[in-house]
């Protein structure tokens, strides 16, 4: 039984924020609204892309910080994995209790073809950084070289 399920009326209204800062009266409405088909191949593409699975585009910066990290302190680097694992474990979760946790199986409406024309760029943009990221990492390699001449003073 889902925890929000368990919970009972103490009074006659309901008013709730979501955490991108929505205000809503009941989740049913979010779950009509929002959670669909269509929507949920996108979700789940951003959900493992924000996890830096591999070919997404968080993937190349992830392994570029978890390689400077344990080329500086092991403990830092080992830490750093423990917490890329936990933060994908969680994503997952969310995933699966977001898209395939809902009791109610009733027909939902589903994204129009204006919201998926807006989707599709973004996730070709996602898969493009992550299976081909040296023209961004090229763009960013002259900064992140100074910065990383101007840190060294840290970690003499």
């Amino acid at each position: 039984m889902n925890f929000l399920e368990q919970l009972k009326p103490e009074k006659e209204f309901f008013i709730g924020i979501d955490s991108d800062g929505c205000v809503f009266d009941t989740m049913e409405v979010k779950h009509k609204e929002f959670f669909c088909p269509n929507t949920v191949k996108y979700f789940g593409l951003f959900a493992i892309s924000s996890f830096a699975f591999p070919g997404t585009n968080n993937f190349v910066g992830e392994l570029y910080i978890l390689v400077g990290t344990f080329a500086q302190s092991k403990v830092a680097g080992f830490f750093s994995v423990v917490g890329a694992v936990l933060a994908a474990a969680y994503m997952l979760r969310l995933l699966k209790q977001i898209t395939w946790g809902r009791d109610d199986k009733r027909s939902i409406k589903d994204m129009n073809i204006r919201e998926v024309v807006y989707l599709i760029p973004l996730a070709l943009f996602v898969l493009w950084m992550g299976l081909f990221p040296a023209p961004f990492v090229y763009t960013s390699e002259k900064t992140l070289s100074h910065l990383f001449n101007q840190l060294q003073v840290f970690f003499r």
